[in-house]
């Protein structure tokens, strides 16, 4: 990948997290309501599979962001490699 390419697929994720910043605001929204462990416990255990998909899909694309700018901030070589 050359520095470009990275710096558009930095924004392809970018977009994909703000894109999905909605159902993670109101599920931490429904969270932070509760007010004992007990709320708290069986508000996470309701929480839909697909909320906690999403959290998940989040994590792996913010990984995939970080590593590429770790790539562009410590010198990109234009190498084969990514």
């Amino acid at each position: 990948m050359d520095e470009m390419q990275l710096e558009i697929e930095i924004r392809a994720c970018k977009n994909v997290l703000s894109e999905t910043d909605g159902p993670i605001v109101a599920a931490l929204e429904g969270l932070l309501s509760c007010t004992t462990a007990t709320a708290i416990a069986n508000y996470l255990k309701a929480l839909p599979d697909e909320t906690k998909n999403l959290v998940a899909y989040r994590g792996d694309i913010r990984q995939r962001m970080n590593e590429m700018q770790d790539i562009l901030d410590n010198g990109y070589t234009g190498g084969d490699g990514e």
